[in-house]
């Protein structure tokens, strides 16, 4: 468990502090000139990819625990190896950093939004399902009206 609380979120600071010191502002003033690429791919990961999640999961039947693991991960935001692949693949780095920060910020109503999509298609049909233990649900139940915890 050590490993997991104490090196690895060093390593993805040391991973994203070596990425960003790659790029000038005017990596960033490129992103903000040309904000087309910016939205396209907001819209991608903020709409297309939950909602082809919840086709594949309505197409292969998934069963609840899963389709809700499922959910979770494609409202989530990228992350530091997507910036790494992105890296790798020489594409667009500082897009890749600005998705991933403006998308984290917006992951905050947006992981709830899906959350709820579920509960009103059946997927969280009992209270334990609701109050799994991760922090954003927890959040969902601190704020439901319903109850308080």
């Amino acid at each position: 468990m050590g490993i997991v609380t104490t090196i690895a979120p060093v390593a993805l600071a040391l991973i994203m502090l070596g990425l960003g010191a790659s790029l000038t502002v005017k990596d960033f003033t490129r992103v903000a000139q040309n904000p087309k690429d910016f939205f396209i791919g907001l819209f991608c990961q903020l709409v297309l990819l939950p909602v082809v999640a919840y086709f594949l999961i309505i197409i292969l039947r998934t069963p609840i625990e899963l389709a809700l693991g499922v959910m979770l991960i494609a409202a989530a935001p990228g992350g530091v190896t997507s910036n790494v692949l992105t890296k790798f693949a020489d594409g667009d780095v500082a897009l890749s950093i600005t998705l991933t920060a403006i998308t984290s910020l917006i992951s905050i109503i947006s992981v709830n939004n899906t959350h709820n999509t579920q509960r009103g298609h059946g997927y969280s049909n009992n209270d334990s399902t609701d109050c799994i233990s991760t922090n954003y649900v927890r959040i969902r139940c601190i704020f439901d009206s319903k109850r308080f915890y």
